[in-house]
């Protein structure tokens, strides 16, 4: 029997979910705020609900810009809706030729309510320096807070990244499943002090 998506703490099997209980899981972070001290500084950024579509990656289908309609707030109530499924997503990657991209997505979703449902137990954030990336890459956030996970005897590093807009405004970029430590692995590493998930009324969602 599935369990109830706030209580996961593991990877969900995603035949038991559908992207609608994905995205009625999701709303109940919505407005809320995370608060993570270092002792070398503090982050402050929000959880909006319109960014769910970013972050399991179903920007990745479009052909071009002109669809916003599966992106942003729209996109959210489509999945909310049940008006977006996986068949959906699966036939818009097939569309595209890129079908290789649906498993990334897969696998965003698959993590993404234990990484949620976890993050005040994150100890560690990594500091995004580009010139100490091993490899490109397309990221540009600021900062990245991560999880060690062992994975059918693999360990994988589901991490959401964030980009700092200017010194009182931080926010989310995106959340990725990075299968090589080679990412992250020689950015310096900063230990947290205290990571704090409240809600729009400033109370705790998780003890």
């Amino acid at each position: 029997m599935k369990k109830d998506l706030n209580k996961i703490m593991k990877k969900i099997n995603i035949k038991d979910y559908s992207l609608k209980e994905i995205a009625t899981y999701f709303e109940n972070f919505n407005n809320s705020t995370i608060i993570i001290k270092t002792n070398k500084r503090t982050i402050n950024f929000k959880i909006n609900s319109a960014i769910l579509p970013h972050l399991l990656g179903i920007q990745h289908t479009l052909l071009n810009k002109k669809n916003r309609q599966i992106l942003g707030k729209n996109g959210f109530i489509k999945l909310i809706n049940n008006e977006y499924t996986l068949q959906n997503l699966k036939s818009d990657f097939q569309k595209i030729k890129k079908l290789y991209l649906y498993d990334y997505s897969i696998s965003r979703i698959e993590y993404l309510p234990m990484f949620f449902n976890t993050l005040e137990k994150c100890k560690t954030i990594k500091i995004m320096d580009k010139n100490k990336f091993i490899r490109n890459s397309k990221l540009k956030g600021n900062y990245a807070l991560y999880k060690i996970v062992k994975d059918h005897n693999k360990t994988i590093y589901p991490l959401l990244t964030l980009k700092k807009i200017n010194s009182k405004t931080t926010v989310i970029e995106t959340f990725i499943i990075e299968k090589d430590i080679s990412l992250i692995g020689a950015l310096e590493t900063e230990k947290i002090i205290e990571i704090k998930l409240l809600s729009s009324s400033q109370k705790y969602i998780h003890n």
